[in-house]
C-alpha cells in the first residue's frame, strides 16, 4: 500500500508543477514569476552605494563590426577627445559617418535607452557620475537614458578594435575601476559593451555565473570594499528583470463617467 500512495504522490506532484507551468506559460510573452533575488537587488540598487556596469542599448548588427568600431574612434573621436571637443562630434556622427548605424543606437535602440532613464527616474534612483565608452552608442545611452556624461574612458570599449594584448586592456579596466570613486546612497553608471567585464577583474564573485555575456541593456552590479578589492555582486542580464520590480499593478476600479 505504501509503495502504491508513493506512486500516487509522484502522480500528484507532477500534476501540480504541470498546472504551474502552465500557469506561467499563460502570463504571455514567456514571462516567469517572480525572482526574489532579483527583487532584492532592484531594492538595494536603489538604496545606493554601487557600480552599475551596463551594456548599451540596442544597435544594427552589422559584419567587421570591430572594423567600423576602430574606423569610428580614428575619424571622429581622437582628436575631439583631446581638445573636449566631443559634443559636437557626437552630435555630427549621424550626419557624417555614413556607416552611423553600425556603431549608433538603432531606432529601437534610441526607445531602449529611453526606457532605461524612464525607470531610472520613476524609481528616484540616485546617480552621483556617469562614465562612458568613447562609441557612439554607449554615448547615446548615456544622454538619453542617465542624461549626462561625466566622464569617457576608452577602456570601457570592448575588445577588438584595436591591435592590443588582452591582458593589456583587462588590467587597463580593473585599474579603471580601483579609481571610480563609490559613494553611499549613490551610484556610479558606466555605460560600455558586451565582454568589458571578465572574471579576471574580480577580487571576489559573489554569484554563480558561467559566462559573461548580457543582453543589451543589461548591466552588472559591482562594489568595492574598504580596501579596494573589486566585488561582483550580481547581474541583470537584461533590463526588465531589473525594471519588473520598480513598479506594482493597481488593481483599483476608475469610473469614466
Amino acid at each position: 500500500m505504501n509503495k502504491i500512495q508513493d506512486i500516487k504522490n509522484i502522480f500528484k506532484d507532477q500534476t501540480n508543477k504541470n498546472k504551474e507551468e502552465s500557469l506561467y506559460r499563460s502570463c504571455g510573452y514567456g514571462v516567469a514569476d517572480l525572482n526574489p533575488e532579483d527583487e532584492l537587488w532592484a531594492k538595494e540598487i536603489i538604496k545606493g552605494g554601487y557600480i552599475l556596469h551596463f551594456r548599451h542599448a540596442e544597435r544594427e548588427k552589422w559584419p567587421d563590426v570591430m572594423s567600423y568600431g576602430g574606423m569610428e574612434y580614428w575619424e571622429m573621436l581622437y582628436d575631439s577627445l583631446e581638445t573636449k571637443d566631443f559634443k559636437k562630434k557626437y552630435e555630427d556622427i549621424r550626419k557624417n559617418l555614413t556607416y552611423h548605424k553600425a556603431v549608433c543606437l538603432s531606432d529601437r535602440g534610441i526607445e531602449q535607452a529611453k526606457l532605461i532613464g524612464f525607470y531610472i527616474r520613476i524609481a528616484k534612483i540616485k546617480i552621483s557620475e556617469v562614465i562612458s565608452s568613447p562609441s557612439c552608442r554607449a554615448y547615446e545611452t548615456s544622454m538619453l537614458g542617465f542624461g549626462r556624461i561625466d566622464k569617457i574612458s576608452n577602456a570601457l570599449v570592448h575588445y577588438g578594435p584595436w591591435n592590443e594584448n588582452r591582458k593589456n586592456h583587462l588590467d587597463a579596466i580593473k585599474n579603471f575601476l580601483e579609481e571610480v570613486e563609490q559613494k553611499e546612497n549613490q551610484n556610479v553608471v558606466i555605460s560600455s559593451h558586451n565582454g568589458v567585464i571578465q572574471e579576471y577583474l574580480f577580487d571576489k564573485i559573489e554569484i554563480k555565473i558561467d559566462n559573461y555575456d548580457i543582453e543589451e541593456g543589461g548591466f552588472y552590479v559591482i562594489q568595492k570594499d574598504k580596501k579596494n578589492k573589486i566585488i561582483l555582486k550580481y547581474r541583470f542580464k537584461d533590463f526588465y528583470n531589473f525594471s519588473r520590480y520598480l513598479v506594482k499593478r493597481n488593481y483599483k476600479i476608475y469610473s469614466i463617467n
